[in-house]
């Protein structure tokens, strides 16, 4: 069996008292294509930011291609393509009644 391209693999973070994530797994394969969806403070952008290199996990492995890696910047993360967006870039009246294509456009990673 192959290793994915991407693995995030028991992500942890925490500001100050807030967890914004506790254990969080994710996993891409090669030509695949996610979005993330979720209530305020589920930990959506936190895990972007992580597997982007821009905020550094308390916890966890993050992997390509079955290597860990360890991102400091977001250069070191180069890449991985991954676009944030808040529910304004949607043009559907909710979430539930964006189109997949609508949602894939707004949050590809």
């Amino acid at each position: 069996m192959t290793a994915p391209a991407l693995a995030a693999t028991g992500i942890k973070k925490r500001f100050g008292g807030v967890v914004a994530l506790d254990g969080a797994e994710f996993t891409l394969e090669t030509g695949e294509i996610h979005a993330l969806l979720g209530a305020n403070g589920s930990g959506k952008s936190t895990l972007c930011k992580i597997i982007a290199g821009a905020v550094g996990a308390d916890a966890g492995e993050l992997s390509l291609a079955g290597l860990a890696v360890a991102f400091a910047s977001p250069a070191d993360a180069a890449s991985i393509y991954v676009t944030d967006f808040e529910r304004a870039g949607i043009p559907a009246a909710s979430t539930r009644e964006a189109s997949a294509e609508d949602v894939a456009s707004a949050c590809a990673i």
